[in-house]
């Protein structure tokens, strides 16, 4: 809780007190502030501007109940934005520019001329065994004995929050500790996928948002703890056909094991068989479809950042209607 100093008065006289006022008294690079509040405020109660997230004066009647709150934070008028209508118009903008790029990105496709089920398909496992593919797994956690903090050299590490939150690495790992058999460095075209996913067998988005294929912000990073790295053979496996297929919620499925904690296992994962040629018209729709759905996401989380600064200024007196009653 913060410290609140209370300065009272003994009631007295013939006039008697109309307003309380609250301050806040913790901008030491101001001083005076607070002191200059209750000179004015001495002079004149009522007639005392507020200043939002810094003073303001209460009428002492709306403080006369059981349970009025009479901390300051409660009664402080919250400290709005100014620059609300620039910061409104800059998402709106971007926004604006985020929606006109959507249909360009969406991937355009038709019906197959051949069913799934005329495909040959073979299981991951048996593709590293020809070298199509090598897979790796980082170790399970630092051999440092869990510091939360490396001591000396580090180099960038691609963590599963990372994955999750569709970021570049974030952690790090002490240079001491890096080999290639407990944490491989990341190469362009890598495809990285988690070990470990929530409840629901690979159901939804959890594991299709969480596979990537690793390009220039993943490069020279090491694989982070629960983590496997998927490296194509790039003459024989297109890396965003295999990325896509991994993602399927099918076949995850049917390699994953376990109820709350659910663990995949990718060596079982079956893939499609098919000419180099035709990966790649694949991974390419497949690449263009994660670029309209990041961008899909991207285009939400700032329409929900529009509407939340849009009320705040409306609400705030910072902004007005455009038209209609009460606009500017």
């Amino acid at each position: 809780m913060a410290l609140h100093a209370w300065v009272l008065e003994r009631p007295g006289g013939a006039v008697m007190p109309s307003h309380v006022l609250f301050a806040a008294i913790d901008d030491l690079g101001a001083p005076g502030t607070a002191g200059a509040a209750w000179r004015d405020f001495r002079a004149d109660p009522a007639g005392l501007a507020e200043a939002p997230g810094r003073h303001r004066a209460v009428p002492l009647i709306e403080l006369l109940d059981d349970s009025v709150d009479l901390t300051p934070s409660h009664n402080l008028p919250a400290q709005t934005d100014l620059n609300v209508a620039e910061r409104v118009d800059e998402t709106r903008e971007r926004l604006l520019g985020l929606l006109a790029r959507l249909p360009h990105l969406m991937p355009a496709v038709r019906a197959a001329d051949e069913a799934t089920g005329t495909w040959r398909s073979v299981a991951l496992a048996d593709l590293a065994r020809t070298g199509a593919v090598a897979l790796y797994r980082s170790a399970s956690r630092s051999t440092r004995g869990g510091a939360e903090t490396p001591v000396g050299p580090t180099v960038a590490m691609l963590t599963t929050a990372d994955l999750a939150a569709v970021a570049a690495p974030s952690g790090r790992l002490a240079a001491a500790e890096v080999d290639e058999a407990q944490h491989p460095r990341i190469r362009v075209g890598d495809v990285i996928v988690p070990t470990l996913l929530g409840g629901g067998g690979g159901e939804g988005g959890g594991w299709a948002g969480a596979v990537r294929v690793a390009g220039h912000a993943e490069r020279d990073a090491v694989l982070g703890p629960n983590l496997h790295l998927l490296r194509p053979d790039v003459g024989t496996l297109d890396p965003w056909f295999l990325a896509g297929f991994l993602t399927d919620p099918a076949h995850v499925k049917q390699a994953s094991y376990g109820s709350s904690i659910v663990r995949v296992d990718v060596r079982r994962i079956e893939i499609p068989l098919l000419p180099l040629e035709r990966q790649r018209a694949y991974g390419e729709t497949f690449r263009a479809l994660r670029m309209f759905v990041t961008d899909l996401r991207g285009a939400a989380a700032l329409g929900e950042s529009l509407g939340r600064g849009i009320v705040a200024g409306l609400t705030a007196g910072l902004l007005a209607p455009s038209s209609g009653a009460g606009g500017a």
